[in-house]
């Protein structure tokens, strides 16, 4: 005997695929599946990606107005200004091999303000002998008004591959809070990227919880709807509460989301 109200029908009891189809388990375990497929594809792509880090910790070796009775000389000019040392790290993290020949807009280190740069040194480099990596000096990007003092620091080379990396140490004439960038244009890459720079341990950190949050964040949701599949909303608290678990697992994903593109936009310097 049933206690199915006379008149209406009797429920088929699901089978058993259908029970196992419907569980919430089973929506985590094929998005846990779908995210490492989507990482596995990010890895295979091949593409090439010139990446630069602009270290955040500059040194300044002489501070104006601190030093009176010194006078520092640059090809017959006195430096006046702050003299700041900066360095740059600049690599390939795309698996696609970056050549001269692919370079459609020239490759400069730029300055904010127009600045002098005393000295260009490259503290380490990855093969020299092959990527020969190297600032063109015969093409500066000066300011009309003053030829001394630049904008931006050409840089070629003859092949960059996976990991060639180089870091590069300028000695400018200006204030540690110049703005420093890198711009430029190769086949298939239409800008430079600035990385932000994490550990390889921070990075799986990322992972792991963007992988929870978004995996709890649908295992709520679809319990969500199931809920109120089974006794759907019929008073303003009902619907409230239904609202209000449905807006909770978004916002969950969404983290678990925010996750995973910090994930994907940093990177892990080559040379340290």
């Amino acid at each position: 005997m049933n206690n199915v109200p006379e008149g209406e029908a009797v429920p088929k009891p699901k089978k058993l695929w259908e029970k196992f189809g419907s569980h919430p388990l089973l929506n985590i375990a094929g998005f846990l599946v779908g995210i490492i497929g989507l990482i596995l594809y990010l890895f295979s792509i091949e593409k090439r990606e010139l990446c630069y880090y602009v270290y955040p910790n500059r040194s300044t070796i002489l501070k104006a107005g601190q030093i009176t009775n010194l006078r520092v000389l640059w090809r017959d000019y006195e430096i006046t200004n702050d003299l700041t040392v900066v360095h740059v790290q600049l690599w390939n993290r795309g698996k696609r091999a970056i050549r001269a020949t692919d370079i459609v807009e020239p490759v400069l280190i730029q300055f904010g303000n127009p600045v002098r740069v005393v000295e260009t040194t490259f503290r380490t480099m990855t093969r020299p002998n092959i990527t020969k990596i190297k600032v063109d000096g015969e093409n500066l990007l000066r300011i009309p008004e003053n030829t001394n003092a630049i904008v931006g620091l050409p840089l070629t080379w003859q092949i960059l591959e996976k990991n060639d990396a180089c870091i590069l140490q300028l000695i400018y004439e200006g204030s540690p809070s110049v703005p420093v960038k890198l711009t430029g244009a190769f086949e298939g890459q239409d800008r430079i990227v600035e990385k932000r720079v994490l550990a390889k341990a921070d990075q799986w950190l990322f992972v792991f919880f963007g992988t929870v949050l978004c995996g709890f964040g649908l295992f709520l949701l679809s319990n969500v709807l199931r809920l109120n599949a089974k006794r759907p909303a019929k008073s303003w608290s009902d619907h409230v509460f239904f609202g209000f678990l449905f807006v909770l697992a978004m916002a969950i994903m969404v983290l678990g989301l925010g996750a995973f593109y910090t994930w994907f936009s940093s990177a892990t310097l080559p040379l340290g």
